[in-house]
C-alpha cells in the first residue's frame, strides 16, 4: 500500500463537497467521531482511502481489494463502527460491493 501524507488545515468540508465528493467517485466512510476536523472517504474504483484529521491528510492507495478491506476494518476497529454513504446511487453502491465492502454500506432505508 502506498501512503501519501501532507498537512492542510482546510477542514473536512472541502473533501465532502469537492475533493472527495460522490461526483469524483468517493463515498464517505461515517465513523462515530465524525466532526469538522475528522473524516474518511473511499474511492472503490481507484481503491483509495482519504483520511483527514486535524489538518493531517493521508491518502492510502491499496494494491488490491484485500488491502482495501483490511484498511477499512482497521478504521472501523479504531472508531468502533463505520458505514459507507453511497448517496442512494445503486450503480455506485455496486462498486463498493464489487470490492468486498458491501457489509459496510448503509442500508437503502437508512439513507432514504
Amino acid at each position: 500500500m502506498k501512503v501519501h501524507k501532507e498537512f492542510n488545515p482546510c477542514g473536512r468540508y472541502v473533501f465532502d463537497f469537492d475533493l472527495c465528493s460522490i461526483k469524483k467517485g468517493y463515498g464517505q466512510l461515517d465513523v462515530p467521531g465524525d466532526a469538522e476536523y475528522l473524516g474518511y472517504w473511499i474511492n472503490p474504483t481507484e481503491m483509495k482511502i482519504v483520511e483527514y484529521c486535524e489538518g493531517d491528510i493521508s491518502v492510502f492507495t491499496c494494491e488490491n481489494t484485500k488491502e482495501l478491506l483490511n484498511q477499512v476494518k482497521k478504521i472501523r476497529d479504531l472508531h468502533g463502527d463505520a458505514h459507507i454513504d453511497h448517496g442512494l446511487d445503486d450503480t455506485f453502491r455496486q462498486k463498493f460491493i464489487d470490492v468486498g465492502l458491501g457489509t459496510f454500506l448503509y442500508s437503502k432505508s437508512v439513507l432514504s
